[in-house]
């Protein structure tokens, strides 16, 4: 499964880029170029797939194709001198507005991250299903990277801390609640009870 994702949606480039510990995002428009890094602390676990179109480009095409009529109408019936440059003018009106309703048609999966901003993929970029395997790889990497950082047994932390880095891993939604507990059960140090070593002090008055 691939670690890069490039991603096309008219004159916009996405690509990301899944390293060891962050997710990598380079954004190429005409006239921007971005890149930017986000660690997989920073990423959530929540996506959100949205489908929304561009309605002023698909109200203007709507108003385009009814002009388009009645002026195409009107210059077969010659009931008006209609110039016929003016009927081509209304139909490369009406193809414009229409491919751009198609190329501001918004379908995309949300990634959010946990300060509520979000990371927007094209949902069928290349295609539909190498988005989805490679958020799938993404959330795996995320979680090896996380548990092995935050979930391992380590003498110089305490009990408290051990147990607060594993309900920080499950308030995100990396672990469930079936693996909170074997992991506590696995790393976390059980109490040592009180037991006498040995010796048995008699009364001092016999």
């Amino acid at each position: 499964m691939s670690t890069i994702l490039k991603q096309r949606n008219f004159l916009i480039t996405q690509i990301f880029e899944i390293s060891d510990r962050s997710l990598k995002i380079t954004v190429r428009k005409p006239l921007n170029y971005l890149e930017n890094e986000f660690t997989f602390e920073e990423l959530g676990v929540k996506i959100v797939r949205l489908q929304k179109p561009y309605l002023p480009s698909i109200i203007g095409a709507s108003i385009m194709l009814l002009v388009s009529i009645l002026f195409f109408y009107s210059y077969l019936t010659n009931s008006k001198e209609t110039p016929f440059y003016e009927v081509i003018l209304c139909l490369g009106l009406l193809t414009f507005l229409t491919l751009m309703s198609f190329a501001l048609h918004e379908n995309v999966v949300k990634l959010f991250l946990f300060d509520l901003s979000f990371i927007s993929f094209y949902a069928n970029s290349p295609n539909k299903k190498q988005v989805n395997d490679f958020l799938s790889l993404l959330r795996e990497r995320q979680k090896i990277y996380l548990l092995a950082r935050y979930a391992k047994a380590d003498p110089y932390l305490s009990p408290e801390q051990l147990s607060n880095n594993l309900n920080w891993l499950w308030n995100r939604g990396i672990i469930d609640n079936i693996e909170l507990e074997h992991l506590r059960e696995k790393i976390i140090p059980k109490p040592q009870s009180d037991s006498s070593i040995g010796f048995k002090f008699s009364n001092l008055s016999d």
